[in-house]
């Protein structure tokens, strides 16, 4: 997950957003006695202009696991306060944030598996690259996770209405266009440290909470666990990118040494300029329209707090 930049909402996107006054109709759908049991049926924030404008903003990335979504063809837009009710709340039947429906700071695009609740394969820290790979291509998935409806708040306070003011909420799941999510989430690269970060047979990315020495961070937690962002198939595929990584950072030493050897001067061009390559290389895989771009830009600072420190010796 990265801190993604909203802009202002454009005022075509604006009117996409309160065609048909879909506010008032759910207004008026929420005022009757007694509450209707089913949720009104929004259909504004579905329209191809808003997806449209998700897909440019997020790179067709999902929003909470930077996994492309595009390939599948499965956008979910989604909502970050629930539209409908909140599961978890002590009143879970009570409408709640209907009235963000379509708001666009409220919209996000996301993967199915962050969105959806189904069944997941758990890996525990300490899982060898062999036992993730045993736990999902020949395990039934038997874990719970993904957002749904769910929207926990520190001390279960919630809006009851859009004019309530009488409360102070504060989520406990991280919205990447609110906050920055490296305040709340760190890397930990779970790895044989016998042997450097760029050589690491064994080397499996998970995201944690931010430690400190309060413990560690609830919204980093929170995220973790009702996102699935630990989720074995989430997992294993950043491992493949991971791998890549390590793959071009290898070479990138290589080239290094080669300049700091007797060699002719034809081979030091050569090395110059694998060096550059994998420079460059590197910087794509952080990019924010990349794939896992925040598990890279964490390798990548390892790799040269090791690289330097090698130096060094």
């Amino acid at each position: 997950m990265i801190f993604v930049q909203r802009p202002e909402c454009p005022t075509d996107l604006e009117a996409v957003l309160t065609a048909k006054n879909e506010y008032g109709k759910a207004l008026n759908y929420y005022a009757q006695v007694p509450l209707p049991k089913k949720a009104f049926d929004f259909g504004n924030y579905r329209q191809p202009k808003v997806k449209l404008a998700l897909n440019r903003l997020f790179h067709k990335k999902c929003a909470y696991c930077e996994t492309f979504y595009a390939a599948a063809g499965a956008l979910n837009v989604e909502h970050y306060r629930p539209k409908g009710g909140v599961k978890d709340a002590p009143d879970p039947d009570t409408p709640r944030y209907w009235w963000l429906a379509a708001k666009w700071d409220n919209l996000l695009p996301s993967c199915i598996s962050c969105n959806q609740k189904r069944k997941q394969h758990a890996i525990p820290h300490g899982a060898s690259i062999e036992q993730i790979k045993e736990i999902i291509f020949n395990t039934i998935p038997k874990e719970s996770m993904g957002k749904s409806n769910y929207f926990p708040t520190k001390d279960q306070v919630y809006l009851d209405s859009e004019d309530d003011t009488g409360k102070v909420e504060e989520p406990l799941l991280i919205d990447p266009c609110r906050v920055d999510p490296e305040n709340h989430l760190e890397w930990y690269f779970d790895r044989d440290h016998d042997e450097p970060i760029w050589l690491c047979t064994t080397i499996v990315p998970f995201l944690r909470p931010k430690q400190s020495d309060q413990g560690q961070d609830e919204k980093g937690e929170k995220s973790i666990q009702i996102y699935g962002l630990n989720r074995g198939d989430l997992v294993y595929t950043r491992l493949i990118v991971l791998k890549q990584i390590q793959t071009i950072c290898a070479a990138f030493v290589d080239a290094l040494y080669s300049l700091n050897v007797d060699v002719s001067d034809a081979q030091k061009e050569i090395a110059r300029k694998g060096l550059k390559r994998n420079r460059l290389q590197l910087e794509g895989y952080m990019l924010p329209e990349s794939q896992y771009s925040g598990m890279a830009k964490a390798f990548y600072a390892l790799f040269k707090k090791e690289l330097n420190a090698s130096a060094a010796m």
